[in-house]
C-alpha cells in the first residue's frame, strides 16, 4: 500500500482500477470502493468516462490473424487502434492539468489482454525514440488470452514480454504509423503557435516586470534558492492564452520555461459573459462592465472573507498585497 490514509489510497484505486477494467466497466460491469462506484478511464480519450474526451481515431483499426503456437489450424486475432489527441483545444492546458488529464508522459502503448490493461509502455516502436510530441497520441493492442505465449504474459498477468515474432509480425506497422503521428503532431504544434493572438497587455507586462521584486521558484534537485525568473537582464516573457478545461477556477497560472503564462478556462462563465465579448467588442456599454468589474472585485473579496484559518487569511492577504502592487506596475 502506497498510501498512510484510507482516502489517498482510495483515489489512487479509482484511477488505477478505472483504467484496467475499463472496457469491462462499459459493458455494465461494477466496481466500487467503499461504496463508491469506480468509473471508467479511457487513455485514448475516445470514450466517455473520468477522463477527457476529444481524441480522433487514426485509420481504421488494424487487425491480425495469427496462428496459435503449436496449433496452426487455429487463429486468434490482435486488434490495434490509434488515436490522436485535439492539439488546437488542449495545447495551452498548464503542465499541472496535463499531468493530472493523463496527457503528459501517456506516451505509448496500452495493452489489454481479455478485456483487461495488463501492461502499457513503449512497445513494437522499433528504432523510433520516445519523444514529447508523442503525448499527443495514443495506442491500443488488445489479444486473447489464447496468445499469451507470443506475449511473454508473466505468471502475474501484469506484465507483457514481446517475442521476437511477435515484434516482428507488428513492428512494422506500428513504428510507421508512430513516425507519421509524430510528424502530425509536430506540423500542428507549430501550426497553434503560428495562430495564438498577441496581446499588448502581454508586452506592458514584460516592459515593467522589472519594477518588482524576481520571481523565486524552489527547486527540489538544487537546494533551497531554486531558480530567479527575470534577473540579470532577462526578461519574464508572458502569455495569455484559452482553453477548454473541467474546472472550477477561471484562469491557472504557470511557469514555462522564461514565460508566466495564463490559461484562461473557456468554460467559466466570466469567459462567456465579460472576457469574450471584450475580444471583439467595438462599442462597450460602461454601466454594464462596471457592473461586471464590481462582481469580480466582491468574489474575490466574499472567496478571501470565507477563509477560517489565521494561516489561509495570512496567505491570502500576502497574495492581496503581491496582486496589487503588481497591478500598480502594469497600469502605472
Amino acid at each position: 500500500m502506497d498510501y498512510r490514509t484510507v482516502s489517498g489510497q482510495a483515489r489512487h484505486l479509482h484511477f488505477d482500477l478505472g483504467r484496467i477494467f475499463r472496457h469491462q466497466l462499459y459493458r455494465g460491469r461494477s466496481i466500487r470502493i467503499n461504496e463508491e462506484p469506480v468509473s471508467a478511464i479511457d487513455p485514448l480519450f475516445l470514450r466517455q468516462g473520468n477522463n477527457l474526451v476529444g481524441a480522433k481515431p487514426y485509420g481504421p483499426p488494424l487487425t491480425y490473424e495469427i496462428s496459435l503456437p503449436g496449433r496452426r489450424s487455429l487463429r486468434s486475432p490482435i486488434r490495434v487502434e490509434f488515436a490522436i489527441l485535439p492539439i488546437e483545444r488542449w495545447h495551452s492546458l498548464s503542465n499541472e492539468e496535463k499531468n493530472r488529464f493523463g496527457i503528459s508522459k501517456g506516451a505509448g502503448v496500452s495493452i489489454v489482454r481479455a478485456e483487461r490493461e495488463i501492461d502499457h509502455g513503449w512497445y513494437f516502436m522499433g528504432s523510433k525514440r520516445k519523444e514529447n510530441y508523442d503525448d499527443w497520441w495514443r495506442c491500443e493492442i488488445s489479444f486473447s488470452p489464447e496468445l499469451d505465449e507470443l506475449f511473454g504474459v508473466t505468471h502475474t498477468k501484469q506484465k507483457v514480454n514481446p517475442t521476437e515474432p511477435l515484434t516482428h509480425i507488428l513492428g512494422g506497422d506500428l513504428e510507421r504509423i508512430a513516425r507519421e503521428l509524430n510528424g502530425i503532431v509536430r506540423k500542428s504544434y507549430l501550426a497553434v503557435r503560428k495562430q495564438r493572438k498577441h496581446f499588448k497587455s502581454e508586452s506592458i507586462a514584460e516592459e515593467r516586470d522589472h519594477l518588482m521584486e524576481p520571481i523565486r521558484v524552489h527547486c527540489p534537485t538544487s537546494g533551497a534558492a531554486g531558480r530567479r525568473f527575470g534577473v540579470n537582464g532577462s526578461r519574464l516573457g508572458y502569455v495569455i492564452d484559452e482553453a477548454s478545461a473541467n474546472a472550477l477556477s477561471f484562469y491557472v497560472p504557470s511557469l514555462v520555461r522564461e514565460n508566466l503564462k495564463i490559461v484562461l478556462n473557456k468554460d467559466h462563465s466570466f469567459y462567456h459573459k465579460v472576457y469574450e465579448p471584450l475580444l471583439g467588442a467595438e462599442r462597450v456599454e460602461p454601466a454594464l462592465m462596471m457592473e461586471r468589474l464590481q462582481l469580480l472585485l466582491l468574489a474575490a473579496a466574499r472567496a478571501e472573507c470565507g477563509l477560517r484559518s489565521k494561516t489561509e487569511r495570512a496567505t491570502a492577504e500576502k497574495l492581496r498585497a503581491a496582486w496589487s502592487n503588481a497591478l500598480t506596475a502594469f497600469l502605472d
